[in-house]
Protein backbone atom coordinates (compact mmCIF):
# COMPACT_ATOMS: atom_id res chain seq x y z
CA UNK A 1 0.00 0.00 0.00
CA UNK A 2 1.32 3.43 -0.96
CA UNK A 3 2.18 5.96 1.70
CA UNK A 4 -0.46 8.69 1.74
CA UNK A 5 2.28 11.37 1.44
CA UNK A 6 3.15 10.26 -2.12
CA UNK A 7 0.53 12.46 -3.80
CA UNK A 8 0.49 15.29 -1.27
CA UNK A 9 1.64 18.45 -3.11
CA UNK A 10 2.51 16.13 -5.99
CA UNK A 11 1.43 18.55 -8.73
CA UNK A 12 3.53 21.44 -7.41
CA UNK A 13 6.58 19.22 -7.07
CA UNK A 14 6.20 17.77 -10.55
CA UNK A 15 5.82 21.25 -12.04
CA UNK A 16 9.14 22.26 -10.47
CA UNK A 17 10.75 19.11 -11.86
CA UNK A 18 9.32 19.88 -15.32
CA UNK A 19 10.93 23.33 -15.32
CA UNK A 20 14.29 21.77 -14.54
CA UNK A 21 13.84 19.15 -17.27
CA UNK A 22 12.76 21.66 -19.91
CA UNK A 23 15.54 24.11 -19.09
CA UNK A 24 17.99 24.16 -22.00
CA UNK A 25 16.43 21.12 -23.66
CA UNK A 26 15.88 20.86 -27.39
CA UNK A 27 18.47 23.52 -28.27
CA UNK A 28 20.27 22.53 -31.47
CA UNK A 29 23.70 24.09 -31.95
CA UNK A 30 25.68 23.35 -35.12
CA UNK A 31 28.99 24.17 -33.45
CA UNK A 32 30.08 20.76 -32.11
CA UNK A 33 32.49 22.39 -29.65
CA UNK A 34 29.72 24.53 -28.08
CA UNK A 35 26.90 21.93 -28.18
CA UNK A 36 27.92 19.94 -25.04
CA UNK A 37 28.00 23.19 -23.01
CA UNK A 38 24.48 24.31 -23.98
CA UNK A 39 22.78 23.89 -20.59
CA UNK A 40 25.73 25.40 -18.70
CA UNK A 41 25.80 28.48 -20.91
CA UNK A 42 22.04 29.07 -20.60
CA UNK A 43 22.20 28.60 -16.83
CA UNK A 44 25.05 31.12 -16.55
CA UNK A 45 22.95 33.49 -18.70
CA UNK A 46 20.04 33.05 -16.31
CA UNK A 47 22.22 33.95 -13.31
CA UNK A 48 23.63 37.03 -15.06
CA UNK A 49 20.13 38.31 -15.92
CA UNK A 50 19.13 37.72 -12.29
CA UNK A 51 21.96 39.87 -10.92
CA UNK A 52 21.45 42.62 -13.50
CA UNK A 53 17.80 42.81 -12.54
CA UNK A 54 18.69 42.76 -8.85
CA UNK A 55 21.07 45.69 -9.29
CA UNK A 56 18.64 47.56 -11.57
CA UNK A 57 20.89 47.15 -14.60
CA UNK A 58 18.55 47.52 -17.58
CA UNK A 59 20.96 45.92 -20.09
CA UNK A 60 18.64 42.95 -20.57
CA UNK A 61 17.44 43.24 -24.18
CA UNK A 62 17.83 40.44 -26.75
CA UNK A 63 20.97 42.17 -28.00
CA UNK A 64 22.34 42.23 -24.45
CA UNK A 65 21.53 38.53 -23.94
CA UNK A 66 23.58 37.65 -27.03
CA UNK A 67 26.50 39.74 -25.76
CA UNK A 68 26.26 38.00 -22.37
CA UNK A 69 26.34 34.57 -24.05
CA UNK A 70 29.38 35.56 -26.10
CA UNK A 71 31.17 36.66 -22.92
CA UNK A 72 30.22 33.40 -21.16
CA UNK A 73 31.52 31.38 -24.11
CA UNK A 74 34.77 33.31 -23.89
CA UNK A 75 35.04 32.55 -20.15
CA UNK A 76 34.51 28.86 -20.94
CA UNK A 77 37.21 28.91 -23.61
CA UNK A 78 34.81 28.15 -26.45
CA UNK A 79 35.79 30.98 -28.75
CA UNK A 80 33.40 33.28 -30.60
CA UNK A 81 30.37 32.09 -32.56
CA UNK A 82 27.64 34.71 -33.07
CA UNK A 83 25.14 32.25 -34.57
CA UNK A 84 25.46 29.93 -31.55
CA UNK A 85 25.28 32.88 -29.14
CA UNK A 86 22.12 34.15 -30.82
CA UNK A 87 20.46 30.73 -30.66
CA UNK A 88 21.40 30.26 -26.99
CA UNK A 89 20.11 33.74 -26.10
CA UNK A 90 16.81 33.05 -27.84
CA UNK A 91 16.47 29.68 -26.08
CA UNK A 92 15.90 31.46 -22.77
CA UNK A 93 12.92 33.31 -24.25
CA UNK A 94 11.11 30.64 -26.27
CA UNK A 95 11.32 27.04 -27.44
CA UNK A 96 11.99 25.93 -31.01
CA UNK A 97 14.10 27.15 -33.89
CA UNK A 98 11.76 27.68 -36.84
CA UNK A 99 8.55 28.25 -34.83
CA UNK A 100 8.80 30.08 -31.50
CA UNK A 101 6.75 28.24 -28.87
CA UNK A 102 6.17 28.66 -25.17
CA UNK A 103 7.66 26.04 -22.88
CA UNK A 104 5.23 23.29 -21.89
CA UNK A 105 5.30 20.01 -19.99
CA UNK A 106 2.86 17.39 -18.75
CA UNK A 107 2.12 16.30 -15.20
CA UNK A 108 -0.21 13.76 -13.62
CA UNK A 109 -3.15 15.23 -11.69
CA UNK A 110 -4.07 12.87 -8.81
CA UNK A 111 -7.58 14.34 -8.53
CA UNK A 112 -8.67 13.99 -12.16
CA UNK A 113 -6.43 10.92 -12.78
CA UNK A 114 -5.31 12.44 -16.09
CA UNK A 115 -2.23 14.01 -17.63
CA UNK A 116 -2.47 17.80 -17.71
CA UNK A 117 -0.29 20.28 -19.62
CA UNK A 118 1.31 23.35 -18.08
CA UNK A 119 2.73 26.26 -20.09
CA UNK A 120 5.40 28.50 -18.57
CA UNK A 121 8.33 30.77 -19.42
CA UNK A 122 11.66 31.67 -17.90
CA UNK A 123 11.66 35.37 -18.85
CA UNK A 124 9.03 38.00 -19.42
CA UNK A 125 9.03 41.65 -20.52
CA UNK A 126 9.98 44.02 -17.69
CA UNK A 127 7.08 46.47 -17.81
CA UNK A 128 8.63 48.72 -15.19
CA UNK A 129 11.99 49.09 -16.94
CA UNK A 130 10.53 49.75 -20.39
CA UNK A 131 8.94 53.16 -19.63
CA UNK A 132 11.86 54.09 -17.35
CA UNK A 133 14.49 53.57 -20.05
CA UNK A 134 12.27 54.45 -23.03
CA UNK A 135 13.84 51.47 -24.80
CA UNK A 136 12.46 50.46 -28.19
CA UNK A 137 13.63 46.87 -27.63
CA UNK A 138 11.97 44.60 -25.04
CA UNK A 139 13.82 44.44 -21.71
CA UNK A 140 13.53 41.02 -20.09
CA UNK A 141 13.03 40.03 -16.48
CA UNK A 142 13.06 36.58 -14.88
CA UNK A 143 9.69 34.99 -14.16
CA UNK A 144 8.91 33.40 -10.80
CA UNK A 145 9.62 30.01 -12.41
CA UNK A 146 13.18 31.00 -13.32
CA UNK A 147 13.79 32.60 -9.94
CA UNK A 148 12.57 29.43 -8.27
CA UNK A 149 15.19 27.42 -10.15
CA UNK A 150 17.91 29.71 -8.82
CA UNK A 151 16.61 29.69 -5.26
CA UNK A 152 16.40 25.89 -5.22
CA UNK A 153 19.95 25.57 -6.56
CA UNK A 154 21.02 27.84 -3.71
CA UNK A 155 19.31 25.41 -1.31
CA UNK A 156 16.73 27.97 -0.30
CA UNK A 157 13.62 26.34 1.11
CA UNK A 158 10.50 26.38 -1.03
CA UNK A 159 8.67 28.11 1.85
CA UNK A 160 11.05 31.06 1.91
CA UNK A 161 11.67 32.75 5.26
CA UNK A 162 13.17 36.24 5.47
CA UNK A 163 13.92 35.68 9.15
CA UNK A 164 15.92 32.51 8.40
CA UNK A 165 17.95 34.37 5.78
CA UNK A 166 18.50 37.24 8.23
CA UNK A 167 19.94 34.79 10.76
CA UNK A 168 22.26 33.33 8.14
CA UNK A 169 23.32 36.85 7.16
CA UNK A 170 24.08 37.82 10.76
CA UNK A 171 26.16 34.67 11.25
CA UNK A 172 28.20 35.40 8.11
CA UNK A 173 28.86 38.95 9.35
CA UNK A 174 29.91 37.77 12.82
CA UNK A 175 32.30 35.24 11.25
CA UNK A 176 33.72 37.82 8.84
CA UNK A 177 32.49 35.93 5.76
CA UNK A 178 31.40 39.08 3.93
CA UNK A 179 31.33 37.61 0.40
CA UNK A 180 28.85 34.97 1.55
CA UNK A 181 26.90 37.74 3.29
CA UNK A 182 26.72 39.70 0.02
CA UNK A 183 25.34 36.66 -1.79
CA UNK A 184 22.84 36.13 1.01
CA UNK A 185 21.57 39.73 1.02
CA UNK A 186 21.15 39.62 -2.78
CA UNK A 187 18.89 36.58 -2.51
CA UNK A 188 16.91 38.21 0.27
CA UNK A 189 16.44 41.43 -1.71
CA UNK A 190 15.28 39.51 -4.78
CA UNK A 191 12.76 37.50 -2.80
CA UNK A 192 11.38 40.56 -0.98
CA UNK A 193 10.89 42.30 -4.32
CA UNK A 194 9.14 39.18 -5.64
CA UNK A 195 6.85 39.15 -2.58
CA UNK A 196 6.08 42.84 -3.19
CA UNK A 197 5.17 42.23 -6.84
CA UNK A 198 2.86 39.38 -5.80
CA UNK A 199 1.08 41.64 -3.30
CA UNK A 200 0.75 44.41 -5.90
CA UNK A 201 -0.69 41.93 -8.41
CA UNK A 202 -3.07 40.65 -5.73
CA UNK A 203 -4.29 44.22 -5.16
CA UNK A 204 -4.99 44.60 -8.89
CA UNK A 205 -6.89 41.29 -8.84
CA UNK A 206 -8.98 42.55 -5.91
CA UNK A 207 -9.80 45.77 -7.74
CA UNK A 208 -10.89 43.76 -10.79
CA UNK A 209 -12.82 41.12 -8.81
CA UNK A 210 -13.66 42.22 -5.22
CA UNK A 211 -15.35 38.84 -4.47
CA UNK A 212 -11.84 37.33 -4.20
CA UNK A 213 -11.64 38.74 -0.69
CA UNK A 214 -14.24 36.21 0.47
CA UNK A 215 -12.16 33.30 -0.85
CA UNK A 216 -8.99 34.28 1.03
CA UNK A 217 -10.07 34.10 4.66
CA UNK A 218 -6.73 32.55 5.64
CA UNK A 219 -5.03 35.86 4.82
CA UNK A 220 -7.16 37.64 7.43
CA UNK A 221 -6.17 35.10 10.07
CA UNK A 222 -2.48 35.78 9.34
CA UNK A 223 -2.72 39.57 9.71
CA UNK A 224 -1.68 39.71 13.37
CA UNK A 225 1.00 37.08 12.77
CA UNK A 226 2.46 39.03 9.84
CA UNK A 227 2.46 42.33 11.74
CA UNK A 228 4.47 40.70 14.52
CA UNK A 229 6.77 39.09 11.95
CA UNK A 230 7.42 42.44 10.26
CA UNK A 231 8.41 43.99 13.59
CA UNK A 232 10.80 41.10 14.27
CA UNK A 233 12.36 41.44 10.82
CA UNK A 234 12.83 45.21 11.23
CA UNK A 235 14.44 44.61 14.63
CA UNK A 236 16.79 42.03 13.09
CA UNK A 237 17.80 44.50 10.36
CA UNK A 238 18.75 46.97 13.12
CA UNK A 239 20.88 44.29 14.75
CA UNK A 240 22.57 43.54 11.41
CA UNK A 241 23.35 47.24 10.92
CA UNK A 242 24.81 47.41 14.41
CA UNK A 243 27.09 44.43 13.79
CA UNK A 244 28.33 45.89 10.51
CA UNK A 245 29.55 48.90 12.50
CA UNK A 246 31.14 46.69 15.17
CA UNK A 247 33.17 44.50 12.79
CA UNK A 248 34.88 47.39 10.97
CA UNK A 249 37.60 47.84 13.56
CA UNK A 250 41.08 46.69 12.49
CA UNK A 251 40.04 45.59 8.99
CA UNK A 252 42.17 46.18 5.89
CA UNK A 253 41.03 48.42 3.04
CA UNK A 254 39.71 45.56 0.86
CA UNK A 255 37.63 44.10 3.67
CA UNK A 256 36.28 47.54 4.58
CA UNK A 257 35.12 47.99 0.98
CA UNK A 258 33.20 44.69 1.24
CA UNK A 259 31.62 45.84 4.53
CA UNK A 260 30.63 49.21 3.08
CA UNK A 261 29.12 47.51 0.03
CA UNK A 262 27.24 45.19 2.38
CA UNK A 263 25.96 48.18 4.38
CA UNK A 264 24.62 49.73 1.17
CA UNK A 265 22.89 46.46 0.19
CA UNK A 266 21.35 46.18 3.68
CA UNK A 267 19.97 49.74 3.36
CA UNK A 268 18.43 48.83 -0.01
CA UNK A 269 16.94 45.68 1.48
CA UNK A 270 15.47 47.64 4.40
CA UNK A 271 13.81 50.02 1.95
CA UNK A 272 12.47 47.09 -0.10
CA UNK A 273 11.21 45.38 3.07
CA UNK A 274 9.58 48.64 4.17
CA UNK A 275 7.77 48.89 0.83
CA UNK A 276 6.71 45.24 1.06
CA UNK A 277 5.28 45.62 4.58
CA UNK A 278 3.47 48.80 3.51
CA UNK A 279 1.87 47.06 0.52
CA UNK A 280 0.79 44.12 2.71
CA UNK A 281 -0.75 46.39 5.37
CA UNK A 282 -2.54 48.47 2.72
CA UNK A 283 -3.91 45.26 1.17
CA UNK A 284 -5.20 44.10 4.56
CA UNK A 285 -6.95 47.45 5.06
CA UNK A 286 -8.44 47.25 1.56
CA UNK A 287 -9.61 43.67 2.18
CA UNK A 288 -11.36 44.69 5.40
CA UNK A 289 -13.12 47.54 3.61
CA UNK A 290 -14.16 45.29 0.73
CA UNK A 291 -15.37 42.59 3.08
CA UNK A 292 -17.48 45.07 5.03
CA UNK A 293 -19.09 46.43 1.85
CA UNK A 294 -19.56 43.03 0.23
CA UNK A 295 -21.28 41.55 3.27
CA UNK A 296 -23.63 44.52 3.39
CA UNK A 297 -24.42 44.15 -0.31
CA UNK A 298 -24.93 40.39 -0.10
CA UNK A 299 -27.33 40.80 2.83
CA UNK A 300 -29.46 43.18 0.74
CA UNK A 301 -29.22 41.28 -2.56
CA UNK A 302 -32.24 39.47 -3.99
CA UNK A 303 -32.02 36.61 -6.45
CA UNK A 304 -34.68 36.37 -9.17
CA UNK A 305 -34.21 32.62 -9.42
CA UNK A 306 -34.20 31.81 -5.71
CA UNK A 307 -36.29 34.53 -4.03
CA UNK A 308 -38.97 34.94 -6.72
CA UNK A 309 -39.05 31.65 -8.63
CA UNK A 310 -37.92 28.84 -6.26
CA UNK A 311 -39.23 30.34 -2.99
CA UNK A 312 -42.42 32.03 -4.24
CA UNK A 313 -43.78 31.13 -7.66
CA UNK A 314 -42.75 27.47 -7.85
CA UNK A 315 -44.38 26.36 -4.55
CA UNK A 316 -47.40 28.73 -4.60
CA UNK A 317 -48.04 29.40 -8.31
CA UNK A 318 -49.18 32.69 -9.91
CA UNK A 319 -51.87 34.11 -7.62
CA UNK A 320 -52.40 37.35 -9.52
CA UNK A 321 -51.99 38.11 -13.22
CA UNK A 322 -50.37 41.46 -12.37
CA UNK A 323 -47.30 39.52 -11.24
CA UNK A 324 -46.56 38.74 -14.93
CA UNK A 325 -46.50 42.44 -15.69
CA UNK A 326 -44.36 43.17 -12.63
CA UNK A 327 -41.74 40.56 -13.59
CA UNK A 328 -41.68 40.89 -17.37
CA UNK A 329 -42.36 44.55 -18.08
CA UNK A 330 -38.89 45.80 -17.04
CA UNK A 331 -37.31 43.34 -19.47
CA UNK A 332 -39.23 44.64 -22.52
CA UNK A 333 -39.95 48.25 -21.62
CA UNK A 334 -38.48 50.86 -24.06
CA UNK A 335 -37.69 53.00 -20.98
CA UNK A 336 -35.39 51.06 -18.66
CA UNK A 337 -36.01 51.33 -14.94
CA UNK A 338 -33.55 53.24 -12.76
CA UNK A 339 -30.51 51.09 -11.88
CA UNK A 340 -28.81 51.84 -8.60
CA UNK A 341 -25.21 52.91 -9.51
CA UNK A 342 -22.57 50.52 -8.20
CA UNK A 343 -20.38 53.50 -7.25
CA UNK A 344 -23.06 54.55 -4.74
CA UNK A 345 -23.02 51.12 -3.17
CA UNK A 346 -19.24 51.26 -2.67
CA UNK A 347 -19.20 54.75 -1.17
CA UNK A 348 -17.41 55.11 2.16
CA UNK A 349 -19.79 55.59 5.08
CA UNK A 350 -18.83 57.20 8.37
CA UNK A 351 -20.25 55.31 11.32
CA UNK A 352 -19.78 56.29 14.96
CA UNK A 353 -18.61 53.43 17.10
CA UNK A 354 -16.62 52.70 20.24
CA UNK A 355 -12.92 53.07 19.42
CA UNK A 356 -11.26 49.73 18.63
CA UNK A 357 -9.31 48.48 21.60
CA UNK A 358 -11.09 50.73 24.08
CA UNK A 359 -12.78 47.75 25.69
CA UNK A 360 -9.34 46.40 26.58
CA UNK A 361 -8.48 49.45 28.69
CA UNK A 362 -9.19 49.55 32.39
CA UNK A 363 -12.17 51.52 33.60
CA UNK A 364 -10.03 54.05 35.47
CA UNK A 365 -7.95 54.71 32.36
CA UNK A 366 -10.78 55.69 30.05
CA UNK A 367 -14.46 56.37 30.61
CA UNK A 368 -15.97 57.06 27.24
CA UNK A 369 -14.61 57.66 23.81
CA UNK A 370 -16.17 57.41 20.36
CA UNK A 371 -14.60 57.78 16.98
CA UNK A 372 -15.33 57.58 13.26
CA UNK A 373 -13.51 55.83 10.49
CA UNK A 374 -10.97 58.46 9.47
CA UNK A 375 -7.38 59.06 8.50
CA UNK A 376 -5.02 60.38 11.17
CA UNK A 377 -4.37 64.09 10.57
CA UNK A 378 -0.63 63.77 11.03
CA UNK A 379 0.21 67.45 10.63
CA UNK A 380 -2.05 68.38 13.57
CA UNK A 381 -0.93 65.44 15.72
CA UNK A 382 2.76 66.16 15.09
CA UNK A 383 2.41 69.85 15.96
CA UNK A 384 0.90 68.78 19.33
CA UNK A 385 3.29 65.94 20.16
CA UNK A 386 6.62 67.43 19.01
CA UNK A 387 6.83 69.88 21.99
CA UNK A 388 5.82 67.05 24.37
CA UNK A 389 8.61 64.77 23.10
CA UNK A 390 11.15 67.61 23.25
CA UNK A 391 10.29 68.43 26.86
CA UNK A 392 10.28 64.74 27.83
CA UNK A 393 13.68 64.22 26.15
CA UNK A 394 15.21 67.08 28.14
CA UNK A 395 13.72 66.12 31.51
CA UNK A 396 13.28 62.33 30.90
CA UNK A 397 9.59 62.51 31.88
CA UNK A 398 6.39 64.29 30.93
CA UNK A 399 3.10 64.17 32.81
CA UNK A 400 -0.20 64.46 30.98
CA UNK A 401 -1.45 66.60 33.86
CA UNK A 402 1.06 69.32 32.90
CA UNK A 403 -0.72 69.95 29.60
CA UNK A 404 -2.01 73.51 29.55
CA UNK A 405 -3.54 73.64 26.06
CA UNK A 406 -6.13 70.89 26.53
CA UNK A 407 -8.45 72.53 24.01
CA UNK A 408 -5.88 72.09 21.21
CA UNK A 409 -5.64 68.30 21.64
CA UNK A 410 -7.56 66.31 19.02
CA UNK A 411 -8.84 62.80 19.54
CA UNK A 412 -6.08 61.51 17.23
CA UNK A 413 -3.45 63.10 19.46
CA UNK A 414 -4.99 61.79 22.69
CA UNK A 415 -5.18 58.24 21.34
CA UNK A 416 -1.38 58.08 21.20
CA UNK A 417 -1.21 58.12 25.01
CA UNK A 418 -3.09 54.80 25.00
CA UNK A 419 -1.00 53.46 22.11
CA UNK A 420 2.26 54.25 23.89
CA UNK A 421 0.92 52.59 27.04
CA UNK A 422 0.29 49.35 25.16
CA UNK A 423 3.96 48.97 24.23
CA UNK A 424 7.45 50.18 25.06
CA UNK A 425 8.70 51.72 21.84
CA UNK A 426 12.39 51.13 21.10
CA UNK A 427 13.32 53.87 18.63
CA UNK A 428 15.72 52.83 15.88
CA UNK A 429 19.24 54.32 16.03
CA UNK A 430 18.98 56.06 12.64
CA UNK A 431 16.30 57.75 10.51
CA UNK A 432 16.33 55.14 7.72
CA UNK A 433 15.61 52.29 10.11
CA UNK A 434 13.00 54.37 11.93
CA UNK A 435 11.31 55.06 8.59
CA UNK A 436 11.09 51.30 8.01
CA UNK A 437 9.52 50.84 11.48
CA UNK A 438 7.09 53.68 10.76
CA UNK A 439 5.55 51.65 7.95
CA UNK A 440 4.08 49.12 10.37
CA UNK A 441 3.91 50.91 13.75
CA UNK A 442 1.91 54.09 14.32
CA UNK A 443 3.92 55.07 17.43
CA UNK A 444 7.14 54.77 15.43
CA UNK A 445 5.55 56.81 12.67
CA UNK A 446 4.61 59.55 15.14
CA UNK A 447 8.24 59.78 16.30
CA UNK A 448 9.48 59.74 12.69
CA UNK A 449 7.02 62.46 11.63
CA UNK A 450 8.05 64.58 14.64
CA UNK A 451 11.72 64.29 13.63
CA UNK A 452 10.82 65.30 10.06
CA UNK A 453 8.86 68.23 11.52
CA UNK A 454 11.71 69.23 13.87
CA UNK A 455 15.04 67.63 12.77
CA UNK A 456 16.75 68.61 16.03
CA UNK A 457 14.59 66.00 17.78
CA UNK A 458 16.60 63.31 16.02
CA UNK A 459 19.59 63.83 18.33
CA UNK A 460 17.30 63.62 21.36
CA UNK A 461 15.17 60.60 20.39
CA UNK A 462 17.07 58.20 18.10
CA UNK A 463 18.21 55.09 19.96
CA UNK A 464 16.00 55.85 22.99
CA UNK A 465 12.93 54.12 24.44
CA UNK A 466 9.49 55.60 25.10
CA UNK A 467 7.13 54.11 27.66
CA UNK A 468 3.92 55.35 29.25
CA UNK A 469 2.43 54.27 32.59
CA UNK A 470 -0.47 55.36 34.78
CA UNK A 471 0.69 57.66 37.61
CA UNK A 472 -1.04 58.70 40.80
CA UNK A 473 -3.45 61.61 40.59
CA UNK A 474 -6.84 62.67 39.32
CA UNK A 475 -7.97 61.77 35.78
CA UNK A 476 -7.64 64.56 33.22
CA UNK A 477 -10.83 65.79 31.54
CA UNK A 478 -10.52 66.52 27.82
CA UNK A 479 -13.56 67.90 25.93
CA UNK A 480 -14.40 64.44 24.57
CA UNK A 481 -12.77 62.01 26.99
CA UNK A 482 -11.71 61.48 30.58
CA UNK A 483 -8.23 59.97 30.67
CA UNK A 484 -5.97 58.61 33.41
CA UNK A 485 -2.99 60.64 34.67
CA UNK A 486 -0.44 59.12 32.32
CA UNK A 487 3.30 59.68 32.72
CA UNK A 488 5.67 59.41 29.72
CA UNK A 489 9.34 58.40 30.11
CA UNK A 490 12.11 58.74 27.53
CA UNK A 491 15.02 56.51 28.53
CA UNK A 492 18.29 55.29 27.10
CA UNK A 493 17.74 52.31 24.79
CA UNK A 494 19.16 48.85 25.36
CA UNK A 495 22.48 47.63 24.00
CA UNK A 496 23.11 47.22 20.28
CA UNK A 497 21.86 43.65 20.28
CA UNK A 498 18.34 45.04 20.27
CA UNK A 499 18.92 46.86 17.04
Amino acid sequence: MLNREVFEHYVDRKKILNRFQQFGSGVLIRNEQVSPYTTDIIFALLIEVFYRELRQDDRRTMKDLILIVEEIMGEMGLGSDYEAAERLGESLIAKGTQVREVFSAQYFDPQSKTLETEEFSYVDIDREAMPRTKSELPIYTLTKHAQQLLFLTWEVQEEYSIQIEQMYLLQFIKKGEFKKALSNIDRMLAEIRLFTIKEQEYRKDLERDPVLVLRNEDRHERQVELSSQFRSEVSMFHQIESWLVKVQGGKDAKTLEEIWELEERVRKTIKAHSLFSTVVVQNFEYEIELQKNLIRLFEQRKSLRKDFWQDTILPAGILDESIFSFLLAPLFSPKPAFIYPISWAWQEHTVDEVLMGAEELEDEEIETITASHREVKWHTVVSIWAPVLRQAAHSSTFSISSISNIGDWTIDAVEFWMKFKEQTLSIAPNELSLQAMARIDECARLVYECIMYDPSLGELLLGKQIRVEVAEGEPLQFPFVTISPFMLWIEQGGNDEHY
